[in-house]
């Protein structure tokens, strides 16, 4: 099966295509029962939770419905593009199977290889994943897409690798100066390294790329006020809000900014916003263990213990 046409402009749904392909398809059909009906009714009530997509088409997959199921794992990665789903043993073995298989008929298939060394990867087999890299970079060494998941290997690898993940994104933007994919990763790599007027630059190629990306925005305002620029910042939190007001992330991150200024009642708005808002288990425990402190803090015990309920009811049911 052909993945992609190799002449494609490297967007963002190029890449979100090449993973969602690594779903192997069963091809069975069962009725609509009352769990179908659940789901579908949670997704109508909250078409921006990116879970309720992930855990539907996981119950599809139990079920063997793996062609309605992908439909629904591409959904959730479409709202949230850091999400994988093959991530089991079962998956992984039939992969590995369909890999060597797609090889033998097709061994000059670079998408193939793409496809596989991301699926080698989520099993951590690294080395695997590697070779089939370089095997795409091999078979064309002008094919972006190759060095934007080659540099997120070396990312996962160790510290040893960040000369390699660092050329590699820069290659990717060189034969596609518009793959915002690899723009970000090559942010958050400068950042890990607080290289944060490295990561200014390259944020504002973004934003020339796409002036309304709030992430970008949300971003921006993170770089300004590592580098003590708190108005720039200010402004870029706000930015971002005014594109996106129902983000989470950047209410959190504001938080934090206010937290950092000494403005504690608005450090708490922020919070209590981003906890409101999120889908997301790191940001949703997070706001509640800051609103736990904060109250434990300046000893409003009641307060502080409902926070504390709150975050183990949280853990409790491993909100994600």
């Amino acid at each position: 099966m052909e993945l992609m046409n190799k002449d494609d402009s490297n967007t963002k749904s190029t890449k979100l295509m090449i993973d969602n392909q690594t779903q192997i398809e069963i091809s069975q059909t069962t009725e609509i029962n009352k769990d179908d009906e659940y789901y579908l009714k949670a997704i109508e009530f909250d078409p921006a939770n990116y879970v309720t997509y992930q855990n539907y088409g996981n119950y599809l997959t139990d079920l063997g419905r793996g062609s309605e199921a992908k439909k629904y794992y591409f959904k959730a990665m479409d709202i949230d593009p850091k999400y994988r789903f093959i991530n089991n043993k079962e998956g992984f073995l039939k992969a590995e199977e369909s890999f060597l298989k797609s090889i033998k008929q097709d061994p000059k298939d670079i998408d193939t290889y793409i496809k596989y060394g991301i699926i080698f990867k989520h099993q951590n087999l690294f080395e695997k994943s590697k070779d089939c890299y370089l095997k795409a970079k091999e078979l064309d060494p002008n094919y972006s897409i190759t060095y934007y998941y080659l540099g997120d290997l070396y990312g996962a690898l160790n510290r040893n690798e960040i000369t390699r993940e660092n050329k590699c994104y820069l290659t990717a933007i060189e034969l596609d100066p518009k793959d915002i994919f690899s723009y970000k990763s090559l942010i958050s790599f400068q950042n890990s390294f607080k290289n944060y007027h490295i990561s200014e630059k390259y944020l504002q190629i973004l934003l020339e790329l796409n002036p309304k990306d709030s992430d970008t925005h949300t971003t921006l305002g993170r770089v300004y006020q590592f580098a003590n620029r708190y108005k720039e910042a200010k402004d870029s939190f706000f930015t971002a809000i005014k594109l996106n007001p129902n983000c989470s992330t950047t209410f959190y991150f504001l938080a934090i900014f206010y937290e950092t200024l000494g403005r504690s009642n608005e450090a708490v708005r922020s919070y209590i916003k981003s906890f409101k808002l999120s889908h997301k288990k790191n940001i949703y425990s997070n706001s509640i263990k800051k609103l736990f402190i904060f109250y434990r803090k300046i000893g409003k015990r009641y307060e502080s213990e409902k926070w504390l309920r709150i975050l183990s009811i949280a853990n409790k049911y491993d909100v994600s």
